[in-house]
């Protein structure tokens, strides 16, 4: 899920690590939501 962030969002690791919880549990959930509609 990191690498999607990365390579799709430009959102690198490190800044992901970086964020508040809040913030990483919401991005998380966008990303697995929008690796399920690419199939």
């Amino acid at each position: 899920m990191l690498y999607h962030l990365w390579t799709r969002h430009s959102l690198r690791p490190g800044v992901f690590w970086s964020l508040p919880k809040g913030e990483r549990l919401l991005l998380r959930a966008f990303a697995e939501r929008e690796l399920e509609l690419q199939g």
